[in-house]
């Protein structure tokens, strides 16, 4: 029998500091998780596996790669990756099929946040904190983020840096 659960808050205990390396290619992560169960929070009739796959769906139905916005994806850890551009980071990711959506903090500079679905199906998802290099996103392709619209673009890019026909 699947057992019923209640809300979970999660944190992410400081040490050690989360770290992300791309390494050939490969996203690696260093984190450690500490899951708490909140006994005050409502019951519900839903299980995990549930609530994971309404997810997994609306993700599916909304995203895409560097596309779409949906709240699950507002539901993250996020990951600062200060020696690491976010290119490689959402090259990565549109290799493995991972939804993401990439937007610059600032309309006129590279610094910008990926928020994605995670590297494997889950419940969580991962916001990569960073700069981009341009060398797989074109600045002109980005905005900024706009939480009050529906796909997230907000202020387009005023830089025409980077490769023509880029994410």
């Amino acid at each position: 029998m699947e057992r019923r659960v209640a809300v979970l808050v999660r944190r992410v205990d400081a040490e050690p500091a989360p770290r992300v390396e791309v390494d050939d290619g490969d996203v690696v992560l260093a984190h450690r998780e500490t899951f708490v169960a909140n006994r005050g929070a409502a019951a519900t009739n839903r299980t995990l596996a549930e609530f994971e796959n309404e997810i997994q769906a609306t993700h599916a139905a909304r995203t895409g790669l560097n596309a779409g916005w949906d709240r699950w994806l507002d539901a993250h850890l996020g990951l600062e990756v200060p020696d690491t551009p976010l290119d490689a980071v959402g090259a990565k990711l549109d290799a493995n099929d991972r939804p993401y959506k990439a937007h610059l903090d600032d309309a006129r500079g590279s610094a910008g946040s990926l928020w994605s679905s995670g590297a494997v199906a889950s419940s969580v998802g991962v916001e990569f904190k960073g700069s981009f290099d341009f060398g797989f996103f074109a600045a002109a392709n980005l905005t900024t983020l706009d939480y009050c619209a529906a796909d997230s673009d907000g202020r387009a890019a005023t830089s025409q840096t980077g490769r023509v026909g880029a994410r």
